[in-house]
Parts: structure tokens; C-alpha cells; sequence
């Protein structure tokens, strides 16, 4: 890709005669605009939309290129389609549409070679867009009817959800302070007095914090 590269003085460039199918634009790049003949005639030329540019490039500047308008070259000197063969013979030059504007609906205009369109832009495959637009249509309505008609199992699964994402009975959080200073509040008749500070109180403390009434408030 870099044979022309650095040939800032080349003016005559003459590949006539060789097996070039096609005009490698990348290579010819930094010299074509510079050329004063350019020469590549009798070549078996494959004339698909990669030979566009190079047709268009002859066709505006005809003068540097020998012979590309002349309809009875002399022998060697033609400009003519080898591939593919229901071309074969056909002239560079007749691949050459004028753009066509579409009359069924606006859109830009497309430059054609030898009847096929060589546009580059984005073309979107509308059946395949319907297809996935209506599907998706389809598959939100039938979302929209499934949550509508099972209302009361949604609500009934979010209660669930809701449900055991609650702390079980026993657990603490760690990161959670404690809401209760002390674990018993005892009050008691003044006749099981001696039980509770000889039998209750020795046998809860000092495992459990008691409050005691009378010992506590008095």
C-alpha cells in the first residue's frame, strides 16, 4: 500500500497491459490527483462497484487518461470489462449511470454502475423493523394484560418478598442499639416476698438485669 507513497514527482504513470482487475485506490491514492497520463489500458478489468471510483475519477478527467473516450481504441489501448461475463467486452465508460432519484418515495440520489447501485449508506431492512417493532408491541400489551389480570399474585408475592426480607424472631442485628436496658420487671405480692428474693431473684441473677419494685424504686 505505500509503492506510490513518497512519489512526489511522478507525473506519467503507465500500467497498461498488466492483470489489474480493479484500481487499488489506497495505493494510487497520493499521486492520482497529480498525474498528468494516466495509462491502464488492456486490462482485465472486473467491473463491479470497486471500479466506481476510478470510472468516475477517468470520467471527470478524461484528458489524462488516453483513449478512455474513444469508442475504436487503437488495439491494447481499450478500456473494457473481462468480469463478469455478461459484461464482458461492455466499455468502462457505459457502466456510467446518472444518478437516479427514486419516485416512489424521497430519498438522495444513487450513483449506479452498470445498473447496480454503489451506494455506501446505511439502507434499514424495513420488514425485518415492522417484525421487531410489532413484535415488541405485542409482547408490552400482553406484559400489561398478565400484571393486570394476576394483580392480587403480585401483590401477594411482594407481601412475601416483603415478608422474609423482615428479621426472624431471635435475631439481632449487630448494627442495630439495643432498645431495652434491662430483661424482667417483677412486682409481686407481699406474700410471696420471701420466694422472690430467696428463690426467683437467686436463681435469675446475675444472668438476667431485673427490675424489682420495691427494690428498685423505693
Amino acid at each position: 500500500g505505500i509503492a506510490f507513497h513518497r512519489l512526489y514527482e511522478l507525473r506519467n504513470l503507465n500500467l497498461n497491459s498488466n492483470r489489474l482487475t480493479v484500481l487499488n485506490q489506497p495505493t494510487l491514492g497520493p499521486v492520482v490527483d497529480r498525474l498528468e497520463t494516466l495509462d491502464i489500458a488492456d486490462n482485465p478489468f472486473s467491473c463491479d462497484c470497486n471500479l466506481i471510483r476510478f470510472a468516475k475519477w477517468a470520467q471527470d478527467r478524461y484528458d489524462n487518461v488516453p483513449n478512455w473516450h474513444n469508442p475504436y481504441p487503437p488495439s491494447g489501448q481499450s478500456y473494457t470489462c473481462s468480469l463478469p461475463a455478461d459484461l464482458r467486452g461492455r466499455r468502462l465508460i457505459e457502466g456510467l449511470a446518472d444518478k437516479v432519484q427514486h419516485s416512489d418515495r424521497k430519498e438522495p440520489t444513487e450513483r449506479k454502475f452498470f445498473n447496480k447501485g454503489c451506494s455506501h449508506r446505511f439502507r434499514p431492512n424495513r420488514p425485518l423493523a415492522a417484525v421487531l417493532a410489532s413484535s415488541g408491541i405485542f409482547v408490552a400489551m400482553m406484559a400489561i394484560f398478565l400484571v393486570d389480570y394476576n394483580i392480587g399474585h403480585v401483590y401477594y408475592y411482594l407481601w412475601i418478598w416483603a415478608k422474609w426480607r423482615k428479621p426472624r424472631i431471635g435475631e439481632e442485628d449487630i448494627h442495630q442499639q439495643a432498645r431495652y436496658t434491662h430483661d424482667a420487671f417483677i412486682a409481686y405480692n407481699n406474700q410471696d416476698v420471701m420466694w422472690v428474693r430467696n428463690e426467683a431473684m437467686e436463681n435469675l441473677e446475675p444472668d438476667y438485669s431485673l427490675v424489682v419494685h420495691d427494690r428498685d424504686f423505693a
